[in-house]
């Protein structure tokens, strides 16, 4: 199918849809591998754990097929602002089958991140699209993190898990969405169309050097794992994070003029609704934990 004879707000529309879908399965991935090591830690030889995070790994391993399949239909950046709309799935997992403790803060705070999310994607403009992409931009963004992840996670190791929770997921996050940005710009022709594969040597080279991020992703959520992190709790800042990076970017790029009232009202909605799910206040949390 020819996209590019799609009116562009039906293309835009199906960019979000594949956004909040793919949202939905790597969410649950994560819930599904973090299930798999804590029963693994418990019994190595557990099978069904086993098998529980090979298919948490398997759903994982799908996220650059949802990236390559939105950008055939809008710029990347519509796709990446409803990623936090698969905390429902995950937060609906984590308290029914991982059974952490999730408080009414915390679900209040998640709610406030769909609507920030709903209200973002709203206030994107045609022409601040695209931007993102950047290669100049996108080579020192992911050099900064490619860098930077192996001694914040270094250095975060006698910190307090919440703090370990909130960096490790932003840092996924970011190479999440770097993946993302890098793929964006594999895809695109010289001409300027955007193929689900790449036409050249070039495009080819730079799809494969897309999979740093992908995998940088992957590593930092299993070691966040590692460190007894929780599932709910990391993947708050891993969402905000892969919202932000290519808005930020695109404002790097495009200039200050292109942000809105709208888009940072949007924004200021979303880090609250973050703080709120990662804490709960004391007196509730005391009555949890009795």
């Amino acid at each position: 199918m020819d996209t590019a004879t799609l009116p562009e707000t039906l293309a835009i529309a199906i960019a979000m849809i594949l956004g909040v879908f793919a949202s939905s399965v790597l969410h649950l991935s994560q819930g599904l591998m973090r299930m798999g090591l804590m029963n693994l830690r418990i019994n190595p030889q557990d099978r069904r754990a086993r098998w529980r995070y090979i298919a948490g790994l398997l759903m994982n391993f799908t996220a650059p097929l949802w990236v390559m399949l939105a950008n055939l239909f809008a710029p990347i950046i519509w796709f990446t602002s409803m990623f936090a709309t698969g905390l429902v799935a995950l937060l609906v997992f984590s308290r029914s089958v991982l059974k952490e403790p999730l408080s009414s803060w915390q679900v209040a705070g998640a709610a406030l991140i769909l609507l920030a999310t709903a209200a973002l994607a709203a206030s994107l403009r045609g022409d601040m699209a695209g931007s993102e992409s950047d290669i100049q931009t996108l080579v020192v963004a992911t050099l900064i993190w490619v860098m930077a992840a192996p001694l914040v996670g270094w250095a975060l190791k006698r910190n307090r898990l919440s703090l370990q929770e909130l960096f490790f997921g932003a840092l996924a996050g970011g190479f999440l969405a770097l993946d993302a940005l890098w793929k964006r710009l594999a895809q695109t022709s010289a001409t300027g169309e955007v193929n689900l594969l790449p036409e050249d040597p070039s495009g080819w080279l730079l799809l494969l050097s897309s999979f740093t991020g992908a995998g940088g992703a992957f590593l930092m959520m299993q070691w966040a794992y590692l460190r007894q992190c929780r599932a709910s709790a990391v993947v708050i800042s891993y969402n905000v994070m892969y919202v932000l990076l290519p808005l930020g970017l695109t404002l790097i790029v495009s200039g200050t003029e292109a942000l809105s009232v709208a888009t940072v009202v949007a924004v200021m909605l979303l880090l609250v609704g973050a703080a709120m799910t990662a804490n709960r206040p004391a007196a509730e949390a005391a009555r949890m934990a009795q």
